[in-house]
């Protein structure tokens, strides 16, 4: 029983992982090829810009992914220190199933997969808290571009919902579904250091710069919006919430986030329909490439016991 078990495992483990490989590549590619405007849209960037929006975009999207690893490094030493080679296998392994799965629930299956089976809860509980830091930046920036763009009514609905779930937690905090209490969540949070829980929602501040940053620089070159970042962020942080509380895999979050874009956009610009080729290459940067790094650290993967 135990040999046949053990045979059954050579053989859908490796199954899985190409499996997930070519989802994720299959989601990569046909997403650029669905696409209207395609990578070519590249070539639409003034000779003048290029090579100046080249440099600067290697360097925000190398200071995105690298402090999303350091996100996660951060927090996973609170169950298990990993250096920075490992947090960079498991983040970019996890942005793999992220981009397969909707609300990035590929990255609570995919972080436990690196540690000891009795870890599995706790990293779990890491997981959401280390996307909870993200969220609510991107809720606190979007809700305050809202304000200054007068949209109060949409701000308002969104943070009573937010209110609303914060309440049924409350309320629910003493229901045990298994050996789990809803009031664990926030017993756990307040367990980890102070410093580790700083450190991360502080990297997810600049994260949100770099891409916020990213975006602005696109809607200038491209000739959407010639502002100042200032002026330009609440527009971006505005489409960034709205965005995001659409619970979809990264596959659709750029057709989601594109097509808020144009809709936000509309509002200060008549060729609103430039922003579809910013939103691309936002999500080629920010979203396929680390995903398609990650295959690599998907195939060679071996699970913990």
């Amino acid at each position: 029983m135990l040999h046949n078990t053990y045979k059954a495992k050579q053989y859908l483990i490796p199954l899985l992982k190409w499996s997930i490989t070519l989802l994720a590549l299959y989601a990569v590619f046909a997403k650029v090829k669905d696409e209207n405007i395609s990578v070519s849209a590249l070539t639409m960037l003034p000779y003048n810009h290029s090579l100046p929006v080249l440099a600067v975009f290697v360097c925000l999207t190398t200071i995105n992914i690298t402090f999303e690893i350091m996100r996660w490094m951060v927090l996973a030493k609170e169950v298990t220190p990993i250096p920075f080679k490992e947090a960079v296998r498991q983040t970019l392994a996890s942005q793999t199933l992220c981009l397969i799965t909707p609300a990035r629930l590929g990255e609570y299956g995919a972080k436990p997969m690196f540690f000891h089976k009795s870890k599995t809860k706790d990293v779990v509980l890491l997981t959401l808290y280390h996307n909870m830091h993200q969220m609510a930046i991107t809720l606190l920036m979007g809700l305050l571009g809202l304000c200054i763009l007068g949209w109060y009514s949409v701000a308002v609905s969104i943070a009573l919902i937010g209110v609303s779930v914060i309440l049924i937690s409350i309320l629910l905090k003493n229901v045990k579904i298994k050996s789990f209490h809803f009031n664990q969540l926030w017993q756990y949070y307040q367990s980890l250091s102070k410093k580790s829980r700083i450190l991360n929602f502080t990297y997810a501040c600049i994260r949100y710069l770099a891409f916020t940053y990213q975006f602005y620089i696109l809607t200038n070159v491209f000739g959407v919006f010639g502002g100042t970042y200032v002026e330009v962020l609440p527009y971006i942080s505005a489409m960034y919430l709205l965005a995001s509380l659409v619970p979809v895999s990264g596959m659709f979050d750029m057709a989601v986030r594109a097509g808020v874009a144009v809709w936000i956009f509309a509002e200060i610009t008549q060729v609103s329909s430039l922003v579809a080729p910013v939103t691309l290459i936002m999500w080629i940067c920010n979203v396929a490439l680390p995903a398609v790094i990650g295959i690599v650290y998907i195939i060679g993967f071996k699970v913990k016991t």
